[in-house]
């Protein structure tokens, strides 16, 4: 069972796009706009039932049910998220919506916490914002 996240130019083929393809979605895994180093988020723009956790979820569970009972197994499985693009589920991002000032309430007492105990010595300049390093 593979998801290989749009890679076709390695000539695997993806079952999780061809999932797709058969339920009228071909080629809309990538749909939301985003790619596969964005750490900004948009919520999941296909039904919830194709977002590719639930698919290998709903796989892995078809495969162990399918065993030989005789026969011992060992199944393992990866899953992508959360991993860029950060697409979760609506009802996810909607579970955090009203938290939006978390950062600019944290990072100042934080800042003024690392200053205090000796860890941060001056303020520097980089290239994330605090939430996407929280994202990490």
């Amino acid at each position: 069972m593979l998801a290989e996240e749009g890679r076709l130019q390695y000539g695997v083929v993806d079952d999780y796009e061809l999932f797709l393809g058969d339920h009228g979605y071909a080629g809309q895994q990538f749909a939301h706009g985003m790619c596969n180093n964005e750490y900004l988020n948009r919520p999941w723009h296909l039904p919830e039932a194709y977002h590719v956790t639930n698919w290998t979820t709903q796989q892995m569970a078809r495969l162990i049910k399918r065993r030989d009972p005789n026969r011992p197994g060992f199944w393992y499985l990866s899953y992508c998220h959360p991993h860029p693009p950060l697409a979760p589920l609506a009802c996810y991002l909607d579970m955090y919506r009203e938290i939006d000032d978390f950062c600019g309430d944290f990072e100042p007492m934080l800042n003024e916490h690392l200053i205090s105990d000796g860890n941060r010595k001056r303020f520097r300049k980089r290239t994330l914002a605090l939430s996407e390093v929280m994202t990490i």
